[in-house]
């Protein structure tokens, strides 16, 4: 049964390395695989559907998919990273700002400094 439950995730994971993500959902709900690693492969394939959103500028969908995540595992720097730009390009600026100064307050990160300087800009555009 171990065996059988490996090698269905093995496969889980490979088709969704190559981006197949549909198929790789399938392979992994027949897998029977433990608590852990499905926890573990559901936050993965959410990880991998919220990058295709937030490529795809579908923002709130981008959001809603993080919000699923993190019932499997804690969001790390850079997904929170992307949620502030999702924020941003929703023009969630309160949101955005939230979350670029929490990133900033624990790591001083360039990328939450330019995030914090990006809403300054648009909000003060906006104000003219």
């Amino acid at each position: 049964a171990q065996v059988a439950a490996d090698a269905a995730a093995g496969l889980a994971y490979a088709k969704l390395r190559r981006g197949f993500t549909a198929e790789a959902s399938a392979a992994a709900s027949s897998a029977h695989l433990p608590p852990a690693q499905r926890g573990a492969f559901s936050a993965l394939l959410l990880s991998e559907r919220f990058y295709a959103q937030y490529d795809a500028k579908d923002y709130n969908g981008a959001l809603v998919t993080l919000s699923a995540r993190a019932r499997y595992a804690p969001e790390t720097t850079d997904l929170m990273l992307m949620r502030g730009w999702s924020y941003f390009n929703l023009g969630r600026y309160e949101d955005a700002s939230q979350v670029f100064e929490a990133l900033y307050k624990v790591n001083r990160s360039s990328e939450a400094l330019s995030g914090l300087t990006a809403i300054r800009d648009a909000t003060q555009r906006n104000r003219y």
